[in-house]
């Protein structure tokens, strides 16, 4: 249920990674510690998610990147009536083998498209 909400939780995927690595089928399958944590942290997240915002098209949507080998994140987010920055949605996304061999300049391109 939880990969439901995964654009709507910053960071999703450095707080469930501890979960997501058993699903490696060289890895086998030992729920420890470290899952246990990022269970309780998801569960934390989610009950505390950032109010989003519905897009408006007639405001300038505004994009926050942020990238590393492991994986990339970005926020859509837009100025409201308010002048405060509203997120819209939250997305991350895992590098593959292949992806985490690119150069820096790579990946933010990539994180861009």
């Amino acid at each position: 249920m939880i990969r439901f909400f995964r654009n709507h939780i910053q960071g999703f995927l450095t707080i469930a990674a501890p979960m997501t690595n058993l699903l490696v089928k060289e890895i086998f399958y030992v729920w420890r510690q470290e899952q246990q944590q990022a269970f309780k942290r998801l569960k934390q997240v989610i009950s505390m998610m950032p109010v989003l915002v519905h897009s408006d098209f007639n405001r300038p949507f505004i994009l926050y990147t942020d990238v590393s080998k492991e994986g990339l994140g970005a926020i859509l987010a837009q100025e409201g009536r308010d002048k405060r920055i509203h997120p819209v949605t939250f997305i991350s996304y895992k590098n593959n083998h292949h992806e985490r061999n690119y150069p820096i300049t790579d990946l933010k391109r990539l994180a861009v498209f």
